[in-house]
């Protein structure tokens, strides 16, 4: 609870599973000068981000969106992400799960699954899931989210 920052930051994760985990911001905005996204998928030089599935996850008050994606074979579900972008920002940050062409090294999200998540916050209803100009959303499965304005 509290976190001032990404609250889980996939640098070099692959092939497991971020389940059940709970990420809350109560307090005001100013209160997180270093907040970010709830959930960051990373790479290094030698590890490419592939094959995670995140489910069941509770982001809350999160200072931008909820899941920042890169790379493939991700499976995204079941996740509950409320009050995102509480800094009510545009572009990529503004995304309850945004969809990168990549991090550290070119890496675009694909071939994922994202389904039966919660999204709500500011601007949630136009910009639940995004992508990055290089990213075809048309590559994955994108359903039944539920996608809301707070």
């Amino acid at each position: 609870e509290e976190v001032d920052g990404k609250c889980i930051d996939l640098d070099g994760f692959h092939d497991g599973a971020v389940r059940a985990n709970t990420c809350i911001n109560r307090e005001k905005l100013e209160n997180y000068p270093y907040g970010n996204f709830g959930i960051a998928l990373n790479n290094t030089p030698i590890v490419k981000s592939e094959n995670i599935s995140i489910t069941d996850n509770l982001l809350e008050g999160m200072k931008f969106g909820g899941i920042f994606v890169i790379g493939a074979g991700h499976h995204i579900s079941g996740n509950q992400m409320t009050r995102l972008n509480s800094a009510h920002q545009p572009g990529l940050l503004a995304s309850g799960i945004y969809l990168a062409g990549g991090a550290a090294k070119d890496d675009p999200a694909r071939n994922l699954r994202i389904e039966n998540n919660v999204i709500s916050g500011f601007g949630m209803a136009a910009h639940c899931v995004q992508a990055a100009p290089t990213v075809k959303m048309s590559d994955s499965v994108i359903q039944n989210n539920i996608c809301r304005d707070e």
